[in-house]
């Protein structure tokens, strides 16, 4: 009787080594969000005014210091983000990111919203101009938002809207800061198909890599 011959994996050709399409695409728009923040940020050299990113909250009128940099934006919310962040057990520089995200690195902050969380009812709402995704456009809207005295009141805020909301519940038992970007994502936390890439790319910055 005959066996077939075995082949051991010493003996076998390699496979080819194939790239993901999904994370050289993911890449790109990481790359292509960091090169837009970058042109956010005035030169030590240059006395211009820089560019603001139209986010969620783009009045005219902004509670922000415009000379403020991103470094100094970082390092006065960092302590209330990460106290934050260890109640609501997720990693810190997703807090942060998103305050960065949606404020353009606070160059545009209206009643001291880092999050852009509207006002739901609530009553003493801001009525601001912001943008949303509908049908995959981009459209103009107003609309109302909660405002507050302090960056740490928005900070405290935010850790319980997303307690609140059992949406987010995903997010919050997730256990890696890739895996906790994801939830944010599929969780509608806003209506750009792109934020949760956005956020990453932020999280992943070096001006949050010492957190």
């Amino acid at each position: 009787m005959h066996f077939p011959a075995l082949t051991y994996l010493d003996d076998a050709d390699p496979l080819p080594a194939v790239p993901d399409k999904r994370d050289t695409e993911r890449d790109e728009t990481m790359q292509a969000v960091l090169r837009e923040y970058d042109s956010l940020i005035p030169s030590h050299e240059a006395h211009t005014e820089p560019e603001q990113l139209e986010l969620s909250l783009d009045s005219p009128d902004t509670d922000a210091v415009p000379s403020a940099t991103p470094e100094a934006f970082v390092a006065s919310i960092a302590p209330t983000a990460k106290a934050v962040a260890e109640e609501l057990g997720i990693d810190p520089r997703i807090v942060i990111a998103q305050a960065a995200l949606e404020t353009g690195w606070c160059t545009s902050v209206k009643g001291n919203n880092l999050f852009g969380i509207k006002s739901h009812g609530k009553e003493d709402g801001l009525m601001v101009q912001t943008h949303e995704f509908e049908d995959g456009e981009r459209i103009k809207v107003r609309d109302s938002f909660r405002q507050y005295d302090s960056y740490d009141d928005s900070i405290a805020d935010y850790s319980s809207f997303l307690q609140q909301n059992k949406r987010y519940k995903p997010m919050l038992q997730a256990a890696t800061l890739r895996e906790q970007v994801e939830a944010l994502g599929k969780s509608g936390y806003a209506t750009d198909p792109e934020y949760a890439d956005k956020v990453m790319a932020i999280a992943k910055s070096k001006r949050l890599e010492a957190l």
